[in-house]
């Protein structure tokens, strides 16, 4: 195990790229080029462990730019505090296993995943203790508070840990800031663990068919203040999946991340468990995905259009909003002068003007390179249009 995080300095090893230029208008895979190189010069290397024992070093590093950008954590999340597993099941097994004793249970909030009957038994042997709100709006209030206090005084096995899904699974709900803090204070006086299930914040949505107090925007417990609070971050972690199933309609592709900030211990127990289980394909799958969010941040951020997709390597975006095809090749030439290629829409036979075909499936460092150049260049053709 010694020789595990030297492997992952290697692999994360930075080059310095400030005078390459940057070519995201080819339709080229390079995230999965080094794979395929050593596939075919030695197929048998790849036959071994997979990279990286929390998890493959640049799907930490995208999973980190994900979670700072959607998450909006109060501590910036670094690699360092992320375990990867084959699920959020998988990383709230290994959590259980880790963080209690067959004999110490688990507090829920009442109705819950059905799975967790299966996945939180089988091998941690977990005790699940329900803690049940008499209406279902009311576990979105301090009455989930006294429904806390109830089920652990009344329990017939000592509470370790408190579980909570955010958003709720099956209600379909988020908490609100102030409810969020409520079991953490539980969780205080109490001096158990507190884990907060995450899974479901991409699958948020609008409806008309609730009062404007009961659509609450997701609130990550990563962007409260726990110190501010009182709490021990060390007993606080949080689980997220890249649920390929719910988010984009892709069931095979699953990815797990624990979130551990202030527990070095319990990530590197959580990775003795779980590093053997994570599939490559998922994890390459994966990495490319968070780096289309980064992609479209930077659209979301200038306010260009594009056309939202879900295969493929590329985005295609309106970087003129309107203009002529001299304009569209201006761009494209401005861009390319100061180190981004990009693939002009004519030459895909785009129908109007303004049009580019853009790649996003790059190494990390080289696609932060390439989003920093154009962060640069959009506002500074968005002012000389001013």
């Amino acid at each position: 195990m010694s020789r595990i995080p030297r492997t992952i300095l290697e692999a994360t090893k930075s080059t310095e790229l400030s005078n390459v230029e940057v070519d995201l208008s080819m339709a080229e895979n390079w995230l999965v080029r080094q794979e395929t190189y050593d596939y075919c010069k030695n197929a048998s290397r790849n036959l071994s462990w997979p990279t990286g024992f929390w998890g493959h070093p640049e799907l930490l590093e995208a999973m980190s730019i994900f979670l700072n950008q959607y998450f909006d954590p109060d501590v910036v999340v670094s690699p360092k505090h992320l375990v990867i597993a084959s699920g959020a099941a998988a990383c709230l097994d290994v959590l259980l296993y880790y963080i209690r004793d067959a004999t110490e249970g688990v507090l829920i909030s009442d109705p819950y995943w059905n799975g967790n009957d299966i996945f939180l038994r089988i091998r941690s042997q977990a005790t699940l203790i329900p803690a049940t709100v008499s209406t279902f709006p009311g576990s979105f209030t301090t009455a989930l508070l006294d429904a806390l206090d109830t089920a652990c005084s009344t329990s017939s096995v000592p509470v370790k840990v408190l579980l909570i899904a955010n958003t709720h699974n099956p209600l379909g709900r988020c908490y609100t800031p102030s409810i969020l803090a409520s079991p953490l204070q539980f969780w205080k006086k109490h001096d158990i663990h507190f884990i907060s299930d995450e899974v479901s914040v991409l699958c948020a949505f609008d409806t008309k068919d609730m009062t404007t107090q009961e659509r609450v925007s997701f609130t990550s417990v990563l962007s409260l203040d726990l110190v501010g609070l009182g709490i021990n971050p060390s007993r606080v972690n949080v689980v997220w999946s890249l649920n390929w199933h719910q988010d984009v309609n892709a069931g095979v592709i699953i990815q797990g991340v624990t979130i551990t900030q202030h527990n070095s211990s319990l990530r590197d127990a959580l990775a003795l468990a779980s590093h053997m289980n994570v599939s490559t394909m998922s994890t390459v799958y994966a990495t490319s995905l968070l780096r289309y969010t980064q992609m479209i941040a930077l659209f979301n951020k200038h306010n260009i259009k594009y056309f939202p997709c879900n295969a493929g390597l590329f985005i295609l975006a309106r970087i003129v909003p309107e203009g002529t095809w001299a304009k569209e090749s201006e761009i494209v030439d401005f861009l390319e002068r100061n180190g981004v290629s990009i693939g002009p829409g004519k030459r895909y036979d785009v129908l109007e003007p303004g049009w580019a075909r853009i790649s996003f499936a790059m190494e990390q460092e080289v696609l932060n390179l390439a989003i920093e150049r154009m962060d640069k260049l959009f506002k500074l053709t968005s002012e000389q249009e001013e």
